[in-house]
């Protein structure tokens, strides 16, 4: 709510919560008119980001978790990088935080900027399967611009009968129809482990 770019549409996927986050959902709604809110039965990550998709409106699709957070110029800077690169997907930078404090991470590929081509996406998913512990920038859902014109005329969708891993499958599929990527090395994104 507040992120310093404003043009955005909140969709908030109500995924059969037990407690009380259907109705602060739909208190938030009432506040601010960018925000919708979907109530449905619990079906997955993978059924309530399809959800998501299906009611988006927007030129670009984001996705993030319920208990991370962007920093506040996130969606800014991914905007301004897009229009920089023109790049059919941008790929922010994270950091992991465990009970408050920044893990380190082995997992950093760039050390700038860095505007991928066709061939340099095709070598990373395959140094990917080589060793899939590894490009984390590719197995994550989260902390990526998409632009929802692939999405939609492909019509790429989570698979609803995964329920871990259904990034993975996602990202290989959007990857498949886009010609540049472009990394960021800003940590925009804030991944909460447990």
């Amino acid at each position: 709510l507040i992120q310093d770019y404003r043009k955005i549409e909140i969709i908030l996927i109500d995924d059969g919560s037990i407690d009380n986050s259907g109705e602060i959902c739909d208190e938030y709604a009432d506040m601010d008119k960018r925000i919708r809110v979907v109530h449905i039965q619990n079906s997955g990550p993978g059924a309530a980001r399809n959800i998501g998709i299906n009611n988006s409106k927007g030129e670009f699709i984001f996705f993030i978790d319920a208990d991370d957070f962007i920093e506040r110029d996130a969606l800014k800077f991914l905007i301004e990088s897009y229009n920089q690169s023109k790049a059919d997907i941008i790929i922010g930078n994270f950091r992991k935080m465990k009970k408050g404090i920044e893990e380190n991470r082995s997992d950093v590929f760039f050390s700038d900027n860095q505007l991928l081509t066709k061939q340099d996406i095709i070598d990373f998913v395959r140094d990917y399967l080589k060793k899939p512990t590894g490009y984390s920038f590719l197995v994550y859902i989260w902390g990526k611009l998409f632009k929802s014109s692939i999405i939609k005329k492909n019509n790429i969708h989570f698979d609803t009968n995964l329920r871990v891993f259904e990034d993975i499958l996602f990202n290989f599929k959007y990857l498949k129809f886009v010609s540049s990527a472009y990394y960021v090395k800003n940590k925009i994104y804030t991944y909460m482990t447990f």
